[in-house]
């Protein structure tokens, strides 16, 4: 079976249903019941020693939660175990959107290069959303990578 990493989980919501794959799903606070084939680790996925080589690694608004340091010198460790032709898929909040003020901003050419070196070439998508908790739009980005 194809493998998948999660970088931050949160509620298992995507990790739970990726039924074509073995899911480990890494967070500091995990708030869901893992699936059969989803193996949830409490802990923060810079400190885990990944072992495995993955299909898909994928993170949805939890890497703008690190310190643009941090992600600099310890996320090329993780997409070091994304195998040739994997893929690597970031949401996360556009520069614009004001979310972003608070936390790394991630939709900048210093994290773009980071992902080009360290997977390869990407498309940018851009997108409003509703956030439907807590009743306000947000502007997001997604990155797709595949790696060479």
């Amino acid at each position: 079976m194809k493998k998948a990493l999660e970088l931050g989980c949160g509620d298992l919501k995507e990790a739970n249903v990726l039924t074509d794959y073995d899911v480990l799903a890494i967070d500091k606070k995990i708030n869901g019941t893992p699936a059969a084939h989803v193996t949830a680790l409490e802990a923060d996925y810079f400190d885990v020693e990944i072992k495995d080589q993955y299909n898909l690694v994928y993170s949805n608004y939890s890497l703008c939660f690190n310190k643009k340091e941090v992600i600099q010198s310890r996320l090329p460790k993780i997409l070091s175990h994304l195998l040739p032709s994997g893929i690597f898929i970031l949401n996360d909040f556009s520069n614009n959107e004001k979310t972003v003020l608070k936390r790394t901003n991630l939709d900048e050419t210093w994290f773009f290069d980071l992902i080009r070196s360290n997977v390869g070439e990407f498309e940018v998508k851009r997108e409003q959303i509703f956030e439907e908790e807590h009743g306000h739009f947000h502007q997001i980005f997604q990155i797709q990578a595949i790696k060479r």
